[in-house]
């Protein structure tokens, strides 16, 4: 069995991302970390080729003078190169932010300008594009990097770098070097900040700590203990900069044996879900609701003798969900739904890629009870499925940014709104009320509420095992 570290949330609060994943790197060296899509191909990454990635990435960040306290803005897709750039700049100190990929120029400066960011790392040429018109009005902004420079004909600015200059000019690996770095973090420093998508005005930003963000992640693990029990595959696609793509594809696979599987293009999202074929999946309401769509729209330009067969089969399959939220399911209309589920759902699941889904975690926003009830009764096995459904445990390690009187054991200077920089120079001086910054647990929701809460899970136990393939394989009928 590949080794995990432990769940002690004590022992979790005095460590952070970068200083676990040295500790991967020396207990389950050849372990798979993740794996990532290029030119059609899957690359499996060890939990030790992981560790000299960030290292390498950090070498080069710190020869660009990348020091503690300072802030590093992220915008691009999911992508492996996030995930490195991410951990090697919390290594050296510094405080990593995402931009949202789809960001509009306006709001790339807002929260630049917000965040005060000292080097920002982009992508492709597409979110140079972004930044570039107003780099030099941003005195905080020192760098540029673009990762994939396939698309960089003829770009000449003083700020820009190419990050794979950069980890030419870093050299070979220095794991040693990466773990000094590691180890001289205090775990009650900021990690990274999460903005808000500013739905309802300005992106407003939350101050995470390492090690009360690792002790908070473990609330997911805590609740759903298959994640540590055995190995189980996901996909990689929700916004990094998102508080729940970032713990599915960084945090979590540092506490458990959860795998992340990044796709090439987030456009070939349905590709990368039927190669891949995940046991867990973290997604938010609005993917469940283009899943759907995918499926009803199949159904209906599939033949009569089809529609038919998925009506029935998605009738019996309503009727058993509710006997078993009831307690009434008896052995006919069980055995009646195992026979439907086989013929019927479980091909249209492996349209998705979902066939051998175990555990799906919604949560991001309410979801409506009809759309987790269809999910719960297409994707449920016949023989475990909770008979009540739970909410993941909310996450949170936050500090009350916008009341620092309450967030702080003294009160910070009042700044009318969120800044980054105050509140970081803040926090460098002042300790946090352990009120303020913690792990909170939300109750059950009610099973039929349509609003407030997160959206529950579903569970199923198929244990079937599955590579991802390196051949794509089209989803036709």
């Amino acid at each position: 069995m590949i080794a995990t570290p432990s769940l002690d949330r004590d022992a979790l609060r005095r460590k952070s991302a970068p200083l676990l994943l040295c500790e991967r790197a020396r207990t389950a060296a050849g372990a798979i970390a993740f794996r990532s899509k290029h030119l059609g191909l899957y690359r499996e990454r060890s939990w030790r080729d992981y560790a000299a990635l960030v290292a390498r990435a950090a070498r080069a960040f710190a020869t660009l003078g990348l020091k503690q306290g300072d802030r590093v803005a992220i915008m691009g897709d999911a992508c492996e190169e996030w995930v490195i750039c991410d951990l090697a700049a919390q290594s050296l100190g510094a405080i990593v932010y995402g931009i949202y990929p789809t960001a509009s120029a306006s709001e790339v400066e807002y929260q630049m300008r917000d965040g005060g960011a000292a080097l920002f790392i982009a992508e492709n040429q597409e979110y140079v594009d972004k930044i570039l018109p107003f780099a030099d009005d941003l005195r905080e902004l020192k760098w540029v990097v673009v990762i994939d420079d396939t698309a960089m004909f003829g770009y000449e600015h003083r700020k820009l770098r190419r990050y794979g200059a950069l980890l030419a000019t870093a050299g070979e690996p220095d794991v040693p070097w990466f773990e000094q770095q590691a180890a001289r973090l205090d775990p009650q420093t900021p990690a990274f900040i999460v903005y808000t998508s500013g739905t309802t005005g300005p992106p407003k930003g939350a101050l995470v700590a390492h090690g009360k963000h690792l002790a908070a992640a473990a609330n997911i693990v805590e609740h759903y203990p298959t994640l540590t029990q055995k190995a189980h595959r996901t996909v990689s696609y929700l916004p990094l900069c998102h508080v729940l793509g970032r713990d599915a594809a960084v945090t979590l696979p540092l506490i458990s044996q959860l795998v992340p599987h990044f796709g090439e293009h987030p456009e070939d999202l349905p590709t990368t879900l039927f190669e891949t074929a995940p046991t867990v999946l973290f997604t938010v309401p609005r993917y469940l609701q283009k899943f759907a769509s995918q499926v009803l729209l199949g159904i209906h330009n599939s033949s009569g003798l089809k529609r038919a067969s998925a009506s029935v089969a998605m009738r019996i399959a309503r009727e058993h969900a509710r006997r078993r939220w009831s307690g009434e399911t008896g052995f006919a209309h069980a055995a009646l739904y195992r026979a439907c589920r086989a013929g019927v759902l479980v091909p249209i699941l492996n349209k998705l890629g979902l066939d051998r889904l175990e555990l799906a975690v919604c949560a991001g926003a309410p979801c409506r009870w009809k759309r987790w009830r269809s999910g719960r009764c297409s994707a449920s096995t016949s023989s475990r499925c909770t008979d009540r459904p739970r909410p993941p445990a909310a996450s949170f390690a936050v500090s009350a940014a916008r009341f620092p009187a309450r967030a702080m054991s003294e009160p910070c200077p009042p700044v009318g709104r969120w800044s980054s920089q105050a509140m970081v120079k803040c926090l460098s001086t002042r300790p946090i009320s352990s009120s303020a910054i913690g792990t909170i647990r939300r109750p059950p929701a009610r099973p039929r509420a349509r609003t407030g809460g997160c959206a529950p899970a579903m569970s199923a136990n198929g244990a079937r095992e599955r590579c991802a393939s390196s051949t794509v394989r089209a989803i036709s009928s």
